[in-house]
């Protein structure tokens, strides 16, 4: 989490001024894909129910009702989520 959080904000912080909101959550889609493979395979004999449990919940403070956040819940550290970056746009120039 600590090696990937600062890409996540680089990419999101670069990417945002243009028009970025599908590929945002496409690529939290693959996000989480990608976390539901590592948690299944760190933990290959629990159930599904128990993997959520553990690596998935409300862990971002700021957002209450995002409730599919992956990270720690004993530190309370966690990944952070494409779509959380807000796109900004561009300002037309008219002349």
């Amino acid at each position: 989490m600590k090696k990937l959080n600062p890409i996540i904000r680089g990419q999101a912080n670069y990417f945002r001024v243009g028009v970025a909101s599908k590929i945002f959550n496409s690529l939290d889609h693959w996000l989480y894909e990608k976390q539901k493979m590592y948690a299944k395979r760190t933990h290959r004999n629990k159930s599904d129910s128990w993997r959520k449990a553990k690596y998935w919940g409300n862990l971002n403070l700021d957002r209450p009702f995002e409730r599919w956040v992956f990270g720690n819940k004993q530190t309370g550290a966690y990944i952070l989520k494409f779509a959380w970056f807000k796109i900004e746009r561009h300002i037309q120039v008219t002349r």
